[in-house]
């Protein structure tokens, strides 16, 4: 089972995002952060996609902040505008983006619990996250009051958005894993391990044992 990667970094500041699924099953993960405490993205819809929240919501009162992962499964292809819902009034400040992946098992899901960066002085890593098997994919997107510096953390894609916000990813992460980046801008966001499931080779194998059960 592995990871790859589909196109490079999606991102908006509106409450409309254009996500282009390059195949049926591919995962389009995509961070919602407001700059507000009280009023966050509740729910992702469109978009050639099914979306489900990852995780859980990550705020910050005294900096008046929010976050919001999703996972998108593509149902069809090509390019499409995808709705944020939000819990309020539309944010005046919004920052979106994600990353496109195709994985080989077609099934994946949140390995434990996710990493939270929350942290507005001085800071260059990323969360430290541990896989529960090899080959996960480690991904994140995280606010900058600066502007984001591509480090050099083996395995790791450094991408920044118009904004220069950071977001990265690592396609086979199989042991304790801290992405580094080359500012100390790095504030608040969320990063997670995902796991492949292995629902399709499943299938398959119960397919094959379905097939050979009726040749006898």
């Amino acid at each position: 089972m592995t990871w790859t990667a589909s196109g490079t970094i999606i991102s908006t500041t509106s409450s409309s995002l254009t996500v282009n699924p390059a195949a049926t099953g591919n995962l389009v993960l995509a961070e919602v952060i407001s700059l507000s405490a009280t009023v966050y993205a509740t729910s992702i819809s469109g978009g050639n996609c099914t979306w489900t929240q990852v995780g859980s919501r990550l705020t910050d009162s005294g900096e008046t902040i929010s976050a919001v992962l999703f996972a998108g499964k593509a149902t069809s292809t090509g390019s499409a505008s995808a709705s944020i819902s939000w819990s309020g009034a539309t944010p005046g400040i919004i920052r979106i983006a994600g990353q496109q992946f195709h994985s080989s098992a077609g099934a994946w899901a949140l390995d434990g619990s996710q990493g939270n960066l929350d942290n507005f002085g001085s800071n260059s890593n990323w969360p430290t996250l541990t896989p529960s098997s090899a080959g996960e994919l480690y991904f994140g997107y995280v606010f900058n009051e600066s502007s984001a510096t591509a480090g050099a953390t083996s395995g790791f894609t450094y991408q920044t958005d118009p904004d220069a916000n950071g977001l990265g990813y690592a396609l086979s992460v199989s042991s304790a894993y801290t992405p580094v980046w080359g500012d100390t801008g790095e504030n608040f966001g969320i990063c997670v391990l995902m796991q492949e499931t292995g629902a399709t080779q499943k299938a398959r194998i119960i397919s094959q044992a379905v097939n050979r059960a009726a040749t006898y």
